[in-house]
């Protein structure tokens, strides 16, 4: 079964309304948003790319965790039952993430005087995160004709290049959040909610939507 959710985050408050659906096509994402015309997270999936006057991000966190995956797989013992060496290309990719979420944690800390938390953010990540996404970005594009495509570090490497106009457009807007971990959060808390491996969620975040 794969299902649908999406919701919708409520600012300053944080709370959020939750819509499910069953199946994967077109319909509830054409409902639930129906003509909104503002930013709109997810993690790639088709049916919500459809809505075409949002302003489409990725969700970072979708693209490390297929990063994780594969570093999980890497690590598992060999047939000779020792564990094998650490794959140093996903350690790699993982570097370049944990860059980007360090200057996340930055723009959540003390603001400057006379900036709003949308500015600040703003200011961090082209002073920082920009100069990361481009390293990385040329790193995955030298990486991936050297890598199986059907391995799970090739899943993950071809899933970011080709959702990176998404993933890197929250650098363009302070208001914008680097992922939508926070409904993963919300429907982790919610007992009819289904698990993560079997919906994704459309985010609704300060006046804006995703999905993860």
């Amino acid at each position: 079964m794969h299902g649908s959710i999406a919701a919708r985050r409520i600012v300053p408050n944080r709370s959020c309304c939750l819509s499910t659906s069953p199946g994967a096509g077109q319909t509830h994402p054409q409902k639930f948003p129906g003509d909104y015309s503002g930013m709109l997270m997810s993690d790639g999936y088709s049916a919500w790319r459809t809505l075409k006057k949002a302003t489409h991000f990725g969700c970072m966190a979708h693209a490390r965790r297929l990063f994780v995956k594969a570093d999980k797989a890497a690590q598992k013992n060999g047939d000779d039952g020792k564990p094998k060496a650490p794959n140093a290309r996903v350690a790699r990719a993982l570097e370049y993430f944990q860059a980007l979420y360090r200057v996340e944690a930055l723009a959540k800390g003390d603001l400057p005087a006379g900036q709003t938390r949308a500015d600040y953010a703003y200011h961090l990540r082209q002073l920082h995160s920009v100069p990361v996404l481009e390293a990385f970005k040329a790193w995955l594009d030298e990486l991936a004709p050297k890598v199986a495509p059907q391995s799970l570090l090739g899943k993950a490497i071809a899933y970011t290049r080709n959702q990176w106009e998404y993933l890197s457009r929250y650098v363009t807007d302070g208001r914008a959040p680097i992922d939508n971990n926070w409904v993963h959060a919300a429907s982790g808390m919610n007992p009819v909610m289904p698990t993560s491996r079997l919906c994704r969620v459309v985010h609704l975040y300060d006046g804006g939507y995703g999905l993860s």
